[in-house]
């Protein structure tokens, strides 16, 4: 089982959250349960808006189906990242 990331933005306009959010998942990610274990690294990131600390799941919009996370952007509500797991054996 591989996990597959999916980026729908330049690198040069990534905020920094989503960086370091995926070096942890490249660096770390193990190969099973990896959907559970990148929303409790969301839950675990803290940003700083207006003063105030919130964990990074109150402040984007996340969807998980079966076997795929996707985070969405606040403004215009676009995905920037997708992770998928690839059940099949990559060649």
């Amino acid at each position: 089982m591989a996990l597959k990331i999916r980026t729908f933005m330049q690198d040069s306009r990534r905020p920094d959250w989503l960086i370091r959010l995926l070096y942890e998942v490249r660096t770390y990610c193990p190969a099973d349960g990896a959907i559970s274990w990148i929303e409790a690294i969301m839950r675990d990131t803290t940003l700083v808006r207006r003063t105030k600390v919130y964990p990074l799941t109150e402040c984007v919009r996340w969807e998980v189906t079966d076997d795929s996370l996707t985070i969405y952007s606040l403004f215009k509500d676009r995905p920037i990242v997708e992770f998928t797991l690839n059940s099949e054996p990559e060649e």
